[in-house]
């Protein structure tokens, strides 16, 4: 068929030729020549409608798939594919377009047939119009191809934040990209045509091609609608880049220390914000629709349906971040008012928590916000779709984590914070400084301690106490009896302050302590504090650093655990004291917005890390902080619980190198009892240096890098629900060379592993070691009460609640 057409177009040129001449030889030859131009016309005309209609022609409907298939393809391979279809759609329309322009020069000659012109132009017109469609279909794709590029671009500078200058040289090549969708008369590419009107253009199969050419061009003209769309999109993306910058330099200690305490200045950045995350939303939201014309499957859907959740989430952050600094604004007003910050003497603090507390259904409600958001960006990132990192918006994780949990902070203290800190009467508070290096039930073995006095709204007095000479040694026979597992394995024949940590329930901690402080220092206390060293690591973190009490090099939170080990080797146990001091008054200077944020957001990661923890005789205050989660008790809870309780028997600092592995299983289909099997691993992260597990009792080194180092003692404690049954259990002998031996309460074999009951928990007991660079495992198989799987109509119901023990790290 090809060969046939080439042949009759041959022939069509020849004849036109002869035409020509015949035309040059004036008026006595017009009538034949009208004859015979009217019927070279109608072959001409004839001959270009089968040349593009017939199976050898081009396949218009090729040119619809061309654009809408490869235009936004993922792979260069896919643009390639889709210009060498257009090259070939282009060769084929040579033919068509010779014969074409023979008929329309011929049907000049024939205009009193009108018909025959009509139709001669209406089809040169046609193929003329293929032409065109097939040039903007190649630009179109030339173009996609330095889209999906700048696409890419346009995220990274929202995500990763960029310099100035190649932010603009992005602009500039937006600029340009836009000029590749508009023709000369600045009008979008591929404007769709009028309605057909010739009768030609009505009869198969010319009405069919039409057909094709028409929707190939409702797609081309959706493609350039999406263009522009999508290059709107990615100005308006830079905008937000750009608009995210002051507020996250608020919050990550880079913006001007005068910007960060000025309101003004945070509202302006959040509403900055705010307001172009909105307009990004509404931009986002007409280029998704444009582009999910063209794509609505494949990695590109996926990620317009990502930008989506983007901005869903941010303008959530921007709304909610206004919201609250506007609620937070009295607060602020007060504290930066103030002479010495939060902890002046005039009751900032007090003053300040109560003006927050008018509004904490407003404060509740925006934490549930940022919560939401900051949910939906981390599921992003586990997607692949926003990467991680602290600059541009990746940082904009940490500021929403930030504001969240201060707000969480303040909304949960700002209610009882005048019955604890506002009275005219002074309220006393024990502050225990403890080593959770060295880990015992609730925190960790006491090193240091501090009692916090308030009165009239503030804070009058900080008084450090040693550890070691808080009891009063004169007046052993006041103190209580140590607990078996501390008197069996540490010789512990009274129990002292120092190892007051060693119930797993911080209230019976927190009450042994304050018996045991009014003997040692004949001093009542109305509440206490658990504080160990990772809570001060967030405080410092929250404050920026302080100087040390020698002076030298800032502690910060990359040196602040190293400076507390030097600083007791050199000075001893008193130094933590003058570290506290220093950042009691760093506190006392912090009076912006952002330092009242920061501080609270501390906090309360370190309530709910357990790395502090509260008790207050005050019952609506002590309601309040178990309500929250901040008391480190014993949880009475209904159905499955475990907790399992790590106390270091070995005078060693060595659980900052313990990695803690838990693995727990339950089988619910033993209608009877189920049954639950929990394996603990540890492993022994010591240095090969370290000194040998036996015996028990030596001395493990002379500084706190050699304590770190050393073979771990562990009595292992497993809290699990009243009534379970025990099948078997890891064997835990006694080491020859153990304390328990040496003081006569055990021999050398002897099986560790018991069974007590304890805060309506049955307990399972035992003492592990693990030497240095080596793990090991205890197992427990056990069957749970029969009322663990409670049925409600049809349903069972399985709950299941598991603690972390105050001053653990590294549970897995």
């Amino acid at each position: 068929m090809q060969k046939i057409l080439k042949t009759s177009d041959d022939a069509l040129a020849w004849l036109g030729h002869r035409i020509g001449v015949i035309l040059s030889r004036g008026w006595p030859a017009l009538a034949a020549i009208s004859v015979l131009a009217f019927g070279t016309a109608g072959i001409s005309l004839l001959m270009a409608g089968i040349q593009v209609t017939s199976d050898g022609g081009p396949k218009l409907s090729d040119l619809r798939g061309v654009v809408s298939g490869n235009l936004l393809g993922q792979q260069n391979s896919g643009l390639e594919g889709a210009e060498r279809q257009i090259a070939e759609l282009t060769d084929d329309l040579r033919a068509p377009m010779r014969a074409a322009s023979w008929s329309g020069r011929l049907a000049a000659s024939a205009s009193w047939m009108p018909v025959l012109s009509i139709e001669g132009a209406s089809l040169h017109s046609q193929i003329g119009r293929i032409k065109s469609d097939l040039e903007i279909a190649d630009g179109l794709l030339g173009w996609a191809t330095g889209f999906l590029e700048a696409y890419d671009e346009a995220q990274t500078a929202l995500l990763s934040s960029l310099e100035q200058s190649s932010v603009e040289q992005f602009r500039s090549r937006l600029t340009d990209m836009q000029s590749g969708l508009v023709d000369s008369d600045g009008q979008l590419l591929a404007v769709r045509r009028p309605y057909r009107f010739t009768l030609a253009e009505r009869i198969e199969p010319v009405s069919g091609y039409i057909d094709d050419l028409e929707k190939a061009e409702a797609v081309m003209a959706d493609a350039a609608e999406a263009g522009q769309k999508s290059l709107q999109l990615m100005e308006a993306l830079l905008d937000l880049a750009e608009a995210s910058g002051p507020l996250l330099a608020l919050f990550d200690g880079s913006a001007p220390s005068d910007s960060t305490s000025d309101i003004d200045s945070v509202f302006a950045a959040l509403s900055g914000f705010n307001d172009q995350a909105a307009s990004v939303k509404a931009v986002a939201s007409e280029a998704v629709a444009s582009l999910s014309r063209l794509v609505d499957t494949g990695p590109f859907a996926q990620r317009l349906n990502s930008l989506e959740r983007l901005m869903d989430a941010l303008v959530d952050i921007g709304e909610a971040g206004v919201q609250g600094f506007e609620a937070l604004r009295p607060a602020h007003d007060i504290v930066k008012d103030a002479e010495g910050g939060l902890l002046d003497s005039e009751g900032v603090l007090l003053n300040a928590l109560a003006a927050v507390s008018k509004n904490l259904e407003g404060l509740s409600e925006v934490a549930d916000r940022l919560s939401t958001a900051q949910a939906s960006l981390r599921q992003l990132q586990e997607e692949g779709s926003l990467p991680t990192g602290s600059s541009g918006l990746p940082g904009m994780l940490d500021f929403v984590s930030e504001v969240e949990l201060g707000l969480r902070m303040l909304d949960g203290v700002a209610p009882v914070a005048h019955r604890l800190l506002g009275s005219d009467e002074p309220r006393t508070f024990l502050m225990m400084g403890q080593s959770s290096d060295e880990l015992r039930g609730t925190g960790g073995f006491v090193s240091a301690l501090w009692t916090l006095e308030f009165q009239s709204d503030s804070l009058k007095g900080v008084s450090y106490y040693d550890a070691v000479r808080v009891d009063d040694w004169e007046r052993l026979e006041l103190y209580p009896k140590a607990p078996l597992g501390l008197e069996e394995h540490m010789n512990a024949w009274v129990w002292l302050l120092r190892d007051v940590s060693w119930d797993p329930d911080f209230r019976t901690t927190a009450q042994n302590a304050k018996a045991m402080f009014r003997i040692g220092q004949n001093q009542d206390v109305d509440g206490v504090l658990g504080i160990n060293q990772w809570a001060f690591l967030e405080l410092i973190e929250a404050i920026g650093g302080i100087v040390p009490p020698e002076g030298g090099d800032p502690i910060t939170p990359n040196n602040l655990i190293t400076v507390l080990e030097q600083g007791t080797d050199l000075y001893g146990r008193a130094y933590s004291d003058l570290v506290l001091q220093g950042v009691l008054d760093k506190l006392g200077t912090q009076t912006s917005l952002t330092d009242l944020i920061r501080v609270a957001s501390a906090m309360y990661k370190a309530l709910d890390s357990r790395d502090m923890v509260l008790y207050f005789d005050d019952l609506d205050a002590q309601s309040a902080v178990e309500a929250l989660g901040w008391a480190g008790e014993v949880k009475q809870t209904e159905g499955d619980y475990l907790y399992v309780v790590d106390s270091n028997v070995g005078w060693s600092k060595v659980d900052r190198n313990i990695e803690r592995n838990v693995t727990y299983s339950v089988d619910l289909s033993r209608e009877e009892r189920p049954r639950a099997r929990l394996t603990v691993e540890y492993v022994n992260h010591s240095g090969p240096g370290s000194a040998p597990c036996e015996p028990q009792w030596q001395n493990r080194g002379t500084d706190y890098n050699q304590l770190v180092n050393a073979c771990y003692w562990d009595f292992i404690r497993v809290y699990i629900p009243n009534g379970s049954r025990m099948l078997s259990q890891t064997s835990l002998p006694l080491p020859e060379l153990s304390v328990s031996v040496e003081i006569g309460l055990g021999t050398p074999g002897q099986e560790t592993g018991a069974l007590s009951s304890s805060h309506d928990k049955l307990v399972f007991s035992g003492l592990a070691t693990v030497p240095a660079l080596e793990s090991r495992e205890v197992e427990l198989v056990y069957d749970l009460p029969a009322d663990t799987v409670v049925s409600d109509g049809d349903d069972l119901i399985y709950t299941f609640t598991i603690q972390k023990q105050p001053g653990v790290r590294q549970r897995k």
